[in-house]
């Protein structure tokens, strides 16, 4: 696996050399980043930036699952043994480039981190399963309160999903964090029985 800032392949015969390189190098898997198109690509028709993934024949069956999110970041899912490989490129901006490119870079990161591990694990984010206002989504606040992010979950098993009713960033608890806490309202009896020898 490797990743390559390659700048453009849109030029003639760009490819191609990119192409004999992970060959030389005996490459599987490559991220490419700042590419106009290859075998699996997210991105605009600019031909300045973009995010792809040149897989070889030998694995490119194995692929799963390809994911563009944006045109700055994408996943591929490998089915391996003895669990699936879930692999990220990201673009990053330049450190001359707008914050707030930057930020939203690291929202789409975390969100497809997170989306992963959820899938994995046959969960969901209760939290994100309700519409509310605005200020009842978000869960972290940035210093000088230029970002407003939800990072905080409540997760449940998918199978659990008929048994809670509500979850929500309560924005009236206050413990002097940066963080809103995360409520969820549960219907159904108490998940831990008293034990028969237990004294009451």
């Amino acid at each position: 696996i490797a990743t390559w800032n390659v700048r453009t392949i849109y030029e003639s015969g760009r490819l191609e050399q990119v192409r004999a390189e992970c060959e030389r190098l005996q490459l599987d898997i490559v991220g490419l980043a700042e590419e106009g198109w290859t075998l699996y690509y997210s991105g605009g028709n600019s031909h300045n930036h973009g995010v792809g993934f040149l897989v070889s024949p030998r694995i490119a069956r194995a692929v799963t699952r390809v994911e563009p999110i944006n045109e700055r970041v994408m996943v591929i899912t490998v089915q391996v043994k003895p669990s699936p490989l879930n692999i990220i490129q990201v673009y990053m901006p330049t450190t001359d480039g707008d914050d707030n490119k930057v930020h939203e870079v690291y929202k789409e990161v975390q969100r497809a981190v997170l989306l992963d591990w959820l899938e994995d694990n046959r969960l969901i984010a209760l939290n994100t399963c309700f519409r509310h206002r605005k200020s009842q989504r978000y869960t972290w606040t940035a210093p000088g309160e230029l970002h407003k992010n939800m990072i905080d979950y409540i997760t449940i098993r998918r199978s659990h999903r008929i048994e809670h009713e509500d979850s929500r960033a309560l924005v009236s608890a206050d413990c002097g964090t940066d963080h809103q806490l995360v409520w969820a309202r549960i219907r159904g009896k108490a998940w831990c029985k008293r034990r028969s020898d237990q004294k009451p």
